[in-house]
């Protein structure tokens, strides 16, 4: 902050934020201390064309600061709308004009717009391929699955993305990448255990209807294993 003069009477200031300022009197053999007044002031530019009448003023927002947010976000818009229009015809189409294949974050983020599912948020990992979505997707005890780390999961815990595998007793069964889970048909009930064909006590989760997607209970534990489409269905 500048300490500054304003009169030729002041001989000397002292102190920064308070303080005094020393005056001489009018015949010149005396000095009196004056106590000092700081006084803060917006200047014109600061208050904008409102002024004090701003409607932001309780804010703390003046007129000219108003409009200055109002431009930036109008930028914002407008180079965020370039920069699609920039992407869409640069880095989603090859030179020819078709279609580029989606990968990596993009393919993910179009995954979640185009996941069938209402319920359930996207999976926290993309499929294979955009053209090789799972057939099923198990999610354990629900949301659960979303909330807890998969590291020290119980036995059970057989949330994962499903494809169509071989046939059992007459239906096709479905597996996870690991080759860890599989869903298929234990006439009359659609079951999900570690093993396809075989009953594992503790670990086997029963559908009581004969659609495929639903919740399955396990017997052993009265836990629940949500099965649903991991495509549209052709």
């Amino acid at each position: 902050m500048a300490l500054v003069k304003t009169s030729s009477d002041i001989v000397f200031i002292k102190g920064q934020l308070g303080g005094v300022y020393f005056k001489r009197s009018p015949t010149g053999l005396h000095v009196q201390a004056m106590p000092r007044v700081v006084r803060y002031a917006r200047s014109p530019l600061q208050q904008g064309g409102f002024g004090e009448h701003s409607p932001f003023i309780c804010s703390g927002i003046s007129g000219f600061s108003a409009m200055s947010w109002i431009w930036m976000m109008a930028l914002t818009v407008f180079f965020s709308a370039a920069w699609a229009a920039y992407a869409i015809a640069f880095y989603f189409t090859t030179r020819d004009g078709e279609e580029k294949r989606i990968t990596g974050y993009n393919w993910f983020v179009s995954y979640a717009f185009m996941f069938p599912e209402e319920q359930h948020p996207p999976f926290w990992k993309p499929p294979h391929a955009p053209g090789d979505l799972p057939d099923l997707i198990v999610l354990y005890k629900g949301l659960w699955s979303y909330e807890h780390a998969p590291i020290g999961m119980p036995n059970e815990y057989c949330t994962d993305y499903y494809w169509e595998s071989r046939w059992v007793y007459g239906k096709p069964s479905y597996v996870n990448d690991d080759k860890t889970w599989y869903i298929w048909w234990g006439d009359p009930y659609w079951t999900v255990s570690p093993e396809p064909g075989v009953v594992v006590p503790g670990v086997t989760f029963f559908n009581d209807v004969p659609d495929i997607r639903g919740y399955y209970r396990n017997p052993w534990t009265k836990k629940y294993a949500h099965v649903y489409l991991g495509k549209p269905i052709q």
